[in-house]
């Protein structure tokens, strides 16, 4: 159902759990357990959801097989991995390196880290084989994506070279 929503509500046990609604209004509750589960990201193509889970304090994301009926934990780190998006290219998410955010990349078997810098990469998207992500920096705001083709990172600019930013950072 292309126009299915995942979305992350209070369930029975308290916490949040994730559903999926379809565009007739039928309610599939995927998750059921002691975590809370946020952030879910569904991608009609590939019937799959991807969300973080907040396990001992900790983010890690979890990604959910439709079809299959099958949930798999992706990351067990020891920091927060959090803003999980999927498509069929993969699954890309921020992780946090204990000094600042970096992007990854899971290509349904290796975990590769796309980002290592001093700046705070975050809110990755994955699609037609590019990852499209922020860098905020002290005063400003890049956008930059990378090519799983050819392994090289861009920034996005506009035909005056000008740059995004935002006043609240």
């Amino acid at each position: 159902d292309q126009q299915s929503v995942a979305y992350a509500d209070i369930g029975e046990s308290g916490n949040m759990e994730i559903f999926l609604q379809t565009s007739e209004g039928e309610v599939k509750q995927i998750t059921e357990n002691k975590y809370d589960d946020t952030a879910p990201y569904y991608d009609a193509e590939t019937l799959q959801v991807v969300w973080q889970r907040l396990i001992d304090d900790r983010f890690q994301i979890i990604l959910y097989d439709i079809a299959e009926d099958e949930e798999s934990q992706l990351t067990f780190s020891r920091t927060n991995n959090m803003e999980p998006k999927v498509s069929g290219d993969g699954v890309v998410w921020q992780a946090w390196d204990n000094n600042d955010c970096e992007i990854m990349y899971f290509d349904g078997i290796f975990t590769d880290q796309i980002t290592d810098n001093q700046l705070q990469d975050v809110t990755p998207i994955i699609q037609d084989s590019y990852i499209l992500w922020t860098v905020i920096g002290r005063n400003d705001q890049e956008a930059k994506v990378y090519s799983l083709e050819s392994g090289e990172i861009l920034t996005i600019d506009d035909h005056e070279g000008g740059s995004i930013a935002n006043p609240r950072f």
